[in-house]
């Protein structure tokens, strides 16, 4: 309870209100964004929906491609507070919706906290997610971004701090049910029972957590003949493929941007010590690791689905390469390499470290089974990977061992990212992406 009330854990949401607020005006009517988008054209009338028909749960007019936890939710609260039609400023509900942003930073604060013991660390460490832009947005727009990363990082509490078993299991139904791409998930329960000491109990732990939302997969996998509706436009973009190279370089090449300032931490872990040749080592590895996946990959600037030759969007790295195209070699962009090989290099290092101190870190584990669901999706988009990398990267941080703080004050730097965005008007470093991408659930 310390934790929680920390000055600094005030701070931090003070920070995040500061930046929040002022997006809400300044970017709340503006059509170009995506987020925008999604709410007007497919959030509200869902919601709308579930308002006169509440009962419908199973069968339902579809106007997105997940499952409707989140709509349900929202529109049983408007039921509640005598709301017959949500608006795009029904104010009630909007500030609703930002309460998941807020949980998010409350609950990763102590989780963070946990493990350095240092309000500065801590903080440091928590400003990158108050920053994100796609926390921020989800908190402006509705979305069920950040109701299904509460659950997330809900979980990963739990499993680290407070193992309450039916608490667990319903974070996790709750986080299913929000969006179906967490549902590989789950597998983190099962995953222990290859080295648990104690089985009986990691396997009632798995089978609390798994069997409802396995129950709930397989009620929609029925009724709609995959895991998303049948609606005709929604099975054409959101298709089943197995492990694109295009979703995984873009992976690569956002964690080498994103890490660089968590670079300095993980490589001043005492708790673990590379020799010359085993640090030379995990660059060959990185480099090797990241130069075949980027040419194996087809494009890293044009988006050939379906035919077509238009601009990558959605992301910061397919950006780059389009405003640089002096650095393409053909059809493929030098700079995805070079971001890659830094991306390669953290995951490596994080990797590694768990190996060689023979311990389970639950925010890898999870996050590596989130991305196997990511890449077997068709968008490579940055606002599906942000969000849950930056909590991996933070999280994993804190369990470092240095001999000097500064390391963990680097992400400070994050402050940059949403003052740019105000300040250009939305074209921040990473922020420079928004303005051109289009609708996406």
């Amino acid at each position: 309870m310390k934790a929680v009330l920390s000055n600094k854990l005030y701070l931090l949401l003070i920070i995040f209100s500061l930046f929040l607020f002022p997006l809400l005006y300044f970017f709340y009517y503006d059509p170009q964004s995506a987020l925008w988008c999604d709410e007007f054209h497919a959030h509200i009338p869902q919601i709308n929906y579930f308002i006169n028909h509440p009962l419908n749960i199973i069968h339902f007019k579809v106007y997105i491609p997940n499952f409707p936890g989140y709509h349900l939710f929202i529109a049983y609260l408007s039921i509640l507070f005598h709301i017959k039609v949500v608006y795009l400023n029904t104010w009630v509900i909007k500030i609703i919706n930002s309460l998941f942003a807020y949980g998010i930073l409350i609950i990763l604060w102590n989780l963070i906290r946990n493990f350095c013991h240092d309000d500065w660390k801590t903080f440091c460490l928590c400003l990158p997610i108050a920053c994100s832009y796609y926390i921020l947005g989800s908190a402006t727009w509705l979305s069920t971004d950040n109701g299904a990363l509460f659950f997330f990082v809900s979980i990963l509490y739990l499993l680290e701090v407070h193992p309450i078993k039916w608490l667990i299991a319903l974070c996790t139904f709750l986080m299913v049910f929000w969006r179906q791409l967490f549902l590989p998930v789950i597998g983190v329960f099962w995953l222990p029972l290859l080295f648990s000491k104690n089985r009986k109990q990691t396997l009632l732990v798995a089978i609390l957590a798994s069997a409802p939302v396995l129950i709930l997969a397989g009620i929609y996998f029925l009724s709609w003949g995959g895991l998303t509706p049948p609606t005709p436009w929604i099975r054409h973009h959101h298709i089943l493929i197995f492990m694109s190279r295009v979703n995984l370089i873009q992976l690569l090449a956002l964690v080498g941007i994103l890490g660089l300032p968590y670079i300095f931490l993980f490589c001043s872990d005492r708790a673990i010590q590379y020799s010359k040749k085993q640090l030379f080592m995990i660059i060959v590895a990185s480099l090797i690791s990241a130069l075949v996946l980027w040419m194996i990959t087809p494009s890293t600037y044009l988006d050939t689905k379906d035919g077509g030759l238009g601009v990558r969007y959605g992301s910061i790295v397919w950006q780059l390469s389009t405003f640089f195209p002096y650095f393409n070699l053909g059809d493929k962009s030098l700079l995805v390499l070079l971001f890659s090989l830094p991306g390669a290099f953290i995951l490596i290092l994080m990797t590694l470290r768990a190996i060689r101190l023979n311990y389970y870190p639950t925010e890898l584990v999870m996050f590596f089974l989130y991305i196997t669901a990511y890449a077997c999706q068709t968008f490579p988009f940055q606002r599906y990977v942000e969000p849950i990398l930056l909590i991996t990267m933070s999280v994993h941080g804190a369990r470092m061992v240095t001999k000097t703080s500064w390391q963990f004050y680097v992400p400070i730097v994050y402050l940059l990212y949403p003052m740019g965005m105000l300040i250009l008007g939305g074209w921040g470093i990473v922020g420079i992406v928004h303005k051109s991408s289009m609708c996406v659930l």
